[in-house]
């Protein structure tokens, strides 16, 4: 009898625990911006930042480097989901990527339109 009042507490204690955390979203769009493809975002580390076209800077997107299991993310799943969330924002490329401790974080850009392309 023991044995079972103890394997039900351990059971209520893990239930209720698993409910304790929230998911992540990743930031809506605003109204001047709409999502893009997350394929089609450039990422530019800190010695590859050389940009010769006109941006401006939208904001800036962060995530752990670690995933809730405590193990260390690749580089290219960190990436991916940087650009998934510079998408979201409404941005064309990701500049000044920095590992801080347990985080990465860069700065999301847009680029400016050409005198060509501007209407009017």
């Amino acid at each position: 009898m023991q044995i079972l009042y103890w394997l039900t507490t351990i059971y209520i204690a893990l239930y209720l625990s698993a409910c304790a955390t929230t998911p992540s979203s990743p930031i809506p769009p605003t109204e001047t911006h709409t999502t893009k493809d997350p394929f089609a975002i450039a990422v530019y580390t800190q010695k590859q930042n050389v940009i010769k076209i006109p941006y401006k800077i939208i904001g800036q997107t962060s995530i752990p480097e670690y995933n809730p299991g405590g193990i260390k993310r690749q580089a290219a799943c960190l990436y991916d989901t940087l650009r998934t969330l510079a998408a979201s924002m409404g941005g064309d490329a990701i500049i000044n990527i920095v590992y801080d401790n347990k985080k990465v974080t860069g700065t999301v850009i847009a680029y400016e339109p050409s005198e060509k392309q501007k209407p009017g």
